[in-house]
């Protein structure tokens, strides 16, 4: 879950700015992250080997991995925060609120690992659903970067979901389960990867800029794409010669053909499909590095043309595809583990492999305060289960 919210971080840096709509619901964002911005300043008393911050501690609380103090929780006058947030749920994705949509879903969390405490479970359980339903919102899969926030954030609850494996009773478990199949589904690779063009500034679009910039000459396009994209400048050689290669063998018909073929090759997502699809990023990566010399390299325009596209994108899309393919296996690890609560075990996981990181077995969490699913030769964390510390 932690790499998901590296991965995107790095395509938060690179996004376009300006893309959206102002959000109306910018100040409630706002005001999530400040909770955890002005805790940055309040170090926790030593020894306290997990957290540094009572930030950090409110993390941790949101993650399952630290049970809420009531006192705490009343400083914060979080029920008074956390009701003023619930507007967010009926908004759609917005590229520039991250980091507001992921304190956002953090706090609901907090709040209903607090009801839970106090044995209030239903209600507790209404409020772990808010930080599913913030993943879920329409225009998830508006671009690569909302759908990469939609996954930190279902991942997020998915790791505070599992705290509760072992101390639910069976009929809570179970009407949990019920309650997370009736929320609507988690979005698809599919729209991402065919609206990213779109949600780029105008001036940007490959869709705008191709019949600009294909009758001219080399020279001449780069002047052209760098007084229109000046990222272009610290991206490297590498993004100029991709882009040229697509401005050379598209056209603007050929290129939403390109992008439909590419998304229609990713849905529905399946491992066997995700390792085809890595295949063919390696062989354009070569490709566009060097058309001379790549093995099995593509002699039409068109195929010319996905090359390059995929050398320019691939590189993004590739982990996206595989983080999203492991959030299916963990929805569906979750929803075992809390249909059978303590009965749960090692045979569970028999053939089960992540996408990004190989076979699962069970162990203790990388802070070795959780039960959890693992991989990996490091014994990293796949998927905490059962109460934390």
């Amino acid at each position: 879950m932690r790499a998901s919210l590296t991965l995107l971080c790095c395509l938060l840096a690179l996004a376009p700015l300006g893309a959206d709509e102002p959000d109306p619901n910018q100040k409630l964002y706002d005001e999530a992250r400040r909770v955890f911005s002005d805790l940055e300043a309040h170090p926790l008393p030593a020894p306290n080997p997990d957290q540094n911050t009572e930030a950090e501690l409110l993390r941790a609380i949101a993650y399952g991995d630290r049970a809420i103090d009531p006192a705490f929780y009343r400083r914060l006058d979080l029920d008074a925060v956390t009701d003023r947030l619930l507007p967010v749920l009926d908004s759609s994705f917005r590229s520039e609120n991250v980091g507001g949509a992921i304190a956002t879903c953090r706090l609901f969390l907090v709040r209903g690992h607090k009801l839970c405490l106090e044995g209030k479970v239903a209600e507790g359980q209404a409020w772990l659903l808010k930080a599913h339903r913030m993943a879920r919102r329409p225009e998830a899969d508006g671009s690569l970067l909302r759908l990469y926030t939609a996954i930190a954030l279902e991942n997020i609850a998915l790791s505070a979901d599992g705290a509760y494996v072992g101390t639910w009773s069976e009929a809570d478990r179970l009407a949990y389960v019920r309650a997370l199949e009736a929320l609507p589904p988690m979005a698809g690779l599919r729209r991402a990867v065919l609206e990213q063009d779109l949600v780029e500034d105008e001036p940007i679009r490959f869709r705008t800029l191709l019949p600009l910039v294909k009758p001219l000459n080399s020279a001449q396009r780069r002047e052209k794409l760098l007084a229109a994209w000046p990222l272009a400048n610290v991206s490297g050689p590498d993004f100029l010669r991709c882009y040229e290669g697509m401005v050379d063998n598209l056209t603007p018909e050929n290129w939403d053909a390109l992008l439909l073929k590419i998304a229609d090759g990713l849905e529905p997502l399946n491992l066997a499909k995700l390792r085809a699809f890595e295949a063919r990023v390696t062989a354009a990566e070569a490709f566009a590095k060097d058309p001379t010399t790549a093995p099995n390299a593509p002699t039409t325009p068109q195929q010319k043309g996905e090359a390059f596209y995929l050398s320019l994108r691939g590189s993004s899309i590739q982990p996206l595809a595989r983080d999203r393919l492991d959030l299916d296996l963990k929805t569906q690890l979750l929803k075992v583990a809390l249909r059978k609560g303590a009965a749960f075990d090692a045979t569970d996981l028999v053939g089960l492999s992540s996408a990004q990181h190989g076979p699962l077995k069970l162990g203790i969490n990388e802070y070795s305060q959780r039960q959890a699913i693992k991989f990996g030769n490091q014994g990293d964390c796949f998927l905490s289960l059962g109460r934390g510390k």
